[in-house]
């Protein structure tokens, strides 16, 4: 087992890079990871290797979403962690799919609470395409920001290679 953030080293965590992966371990931020066997992990949960891809309309998508079971946690997990801002940075479709925006949107504000969801798009490309550029953007920029300059953030803003939408 090793904690998931050393564990994954596809396209995005390639961008991450080590200097990303340990600025995001020393930041006050919240970073989840999507997992096809561990749903949504903390960067420090221990995970064994192993090989679950997600893809469209496959068993392991319909089970993640099936009664909208990781929205309910993602909501769950925003809502105890008083969390102001949602960043996705999941570019592939399928891995967005996982979470119904919309009932987050609905869930998270109901309660007198306005939480932003930013959805995030590459200029380099997109799907797998894209990853390795949010990575380098989490490493480089917004790992290091406050919070209150990732409050700041607003939809149709860009930041390098990267720019932010209030639509997925």
């Amino acid at each position: 087992y090793l904690p998931a953030i050393w564990r994954y080293d596809g396209r995005f965590f390639q961008g991450l890079g080590a200097f990303g992966k340990r600025s995001l371990l020393s930041s006050n931020q919240h970073f989840l990871i999507f997992s096809g066997l561990y749903g949504l992990l903390t960067p420090l949960e221990p995970i064994q290797c192993y090989s679950v891809p997600i893809s469209r309309g496959d068993i392991v998508q319909t089970e993640w979403i099936n009664e909208k079971f990781l929205s309910k946690v993602l909501v769950n997990y925003v809502k105890t962690h008083s969390i102001k801002k949602l960043f996705d940075f999941t570019g592939v479709e399928h891995y967005r799919d996982l979470i119904d925006w919309e009932f987050i949107k609905t869930e998270i504000n109901s309660d007198e609470r306005e939480v932003e969801v930013l959805h995030s798009f590459s200029t380099l490309g997109a799907g797998d395409n894209a990853l390795r550029s949010f990575g380098e953007i989490i490493s480089d920029h917004l790992s290091l920001y406050s919070e209150e300059e990732l409050l700041q953030i607003l939809p149709e803003s860009q930041i390098g290679s990267v720019y932010f939408r209030a639509i997925n």
